[in-house]
């Protein structure tokens, strides 16, 4: 797993790898389902994205997800 801060162009971005064997598959390999769905019928992972993803939005960001060879999470947000 690593972790990394870097601050681009006009955004500071969070990236998350993990090379473990990834998400489930009802969260993968597209995120939006189970972060629009209640964290009841998502599961435990889909609370967890859907609270990052609200997070990264009240900051005027984006989040993403990628689902491949482990998984890949981005938070960018403005830097101003």
């Amino acid at each position: 797993m690593s972790i990394r801060f870097t601050l681009q162009e006009q955004s500071l971005c969070l990236d998350v790898d993990d090379d473990g064997t990834g998400l489930a598959e009802p969260v993968a390999p597209d995120a939006k389902p189970a972060l629009e769905a209640s964290g009841a019928s998502a599961g435990p992972s889909g609370f967890g994205l859907m609270l990052v993803r609200m997070l990264a939005s009240q900051l005027l960001g984006n989040f993403s997800i990628t689902n491949a060879q482990g998984t890949h999470c981005r938070v960018e947000i403005p830097s101003s």
